[in-house]
């Protein structure tokens, strides 16, 4: 399912039959979702009918195998044939790989990137600060020239207030710089327990109003991973 560097993989492996995903962050299945809905360019979602474009994984979390069995699971509940995604594990910063990453974009006529995760791609803010950092990474971006969906995580004080208004960890330009955001929160007391039930908000977008909130239910299986419409409850 994954392509590109360090290595390659097109097909399951064992370790995907035995639920190597299962205990996967369901912020980056979510990701794996739209990463294979805008590859094949098939809906994951009612109503969400992408346009199909070459997708690149870029990955500072975890490996090339994580994210390989992710993809033939999502595949696998879709009934269809894990799409050839290219796949670049990091560890500089964007900022540092941003010429390189250009040229891969270029070369493989990618459409969307997916940076998993901001923080680790932002690197350290050093003597400029958070929001040097931040200004870096999205300068980056544009040098790379794709659509990207950045995964990132929210304040601490966000997750322990539930009553605070939820940000990104570090800098405020992180929300004033990105086209759209969504705020990803697992539902308190879901309808279904052994599923990982979520409200995605549509928080901001640039010159039109936000879209709302979704509900997604994940349900991982012995061999696949499937997303399904969920009603939505206070989370």
């Amino acid at each position: 399912a994954l392509g590109g560097r360090p290595s390659s993989g097109a097909s399951p492996r064992s370790s995907a039959s035995r639920g190597r995903y299962a205990g996967s962050p369901w912020q980056t299945s979510v990701a794996a979702f739209l990463a294979v809905s805008v590859q094949l360019g098939i809906p994951v979602y009612p109503g969400w009918m992408p346009r199909q474009a070459n997708v690149m994984i870029l990955d500072w979390e975890s490996e090339n195998a994580s994210w390989n069995d992710r993809i033939v699971g999502i595949a696998a509940g879709l009934g269809v044939t894990p799409p050839a995604i290219q796949y670049r594990h990091c560890a500089h910063r964007l900022c540092d790989l941003a010429e390189s990453l250009a040229a891969d974009v270029a070369q493989h006529e990618v459409g969307l990137i997916v940076v998993d995760s901001v923080g680790l791609a932002q690197g350290p803010s050093g003597e400029g600060g958070a929001n040097d950092a931040t200004l870096r990474l999205f300068g980056a971006l544009r040098l790379i020239g794709a659509t990207s969906l950045l995964i990132d995580h929210v304040a601490k004080q966000s997750i322990e207030n539930p009553k605070a208004k939820r940000t990104p960890y570090d800098s405020v330009y992180k929300v004033n710089l990105a086209r759209m955001v969504f705020d990803l929160r697992k539902e308190a007391n879901p309808e279904f327990p052994e599923a990982s039930q979520v409200a995605l908000i549509h928080t901001k977008q640039n010159d039109q109003p936000p879209l709302g909130t979704f509900g997604l239910r994940i349900i991982h299986g012995p061999s696949t991973i499937l997303l399904e419409q969920a009603a939505i409850t206070a989370p």
